[in-house]
């Protein structure tokens, strides 16, 4: 799976989630302070990037995810390894 096609996915969950389907996603946009999703919000779409992704995310990599960016990487590191 392409990067692209990753953030393409990944920025619809994020507006899914936030239930926000103009918001104006970018690769570098944290997603507490840039896009205003919650810890509860981000629970919900850590979720479904597992499900979608058929990945298992654990604590440690959660609290790791800060960025839109850094949600794409770990999805690729998880899915192109195989």
């Amino acid at each position: 799976m392409e990067k692209q096609e990753v953030f393409l996915k990944v920025s619809d969950m994020i507006r899914e989630v936030l239930m926000a389907k103009s918001l104006k996603i970018e690769m570098e946009n944290n997603l507490a302070d840039d896009l205003g999703m919650d810890s509860m919000a981000a629970v919900e779409f850590l979720n479904a990037v597992e499900d979608d992704f058929k990945i298992a995310i654990n604590e440690t990599e959660m609290q790791s995810i800060k960025t839109v960016n850094d949600a794409v990487t770990m999805i690729l590191e998880k899915t192109n390894h195989s």
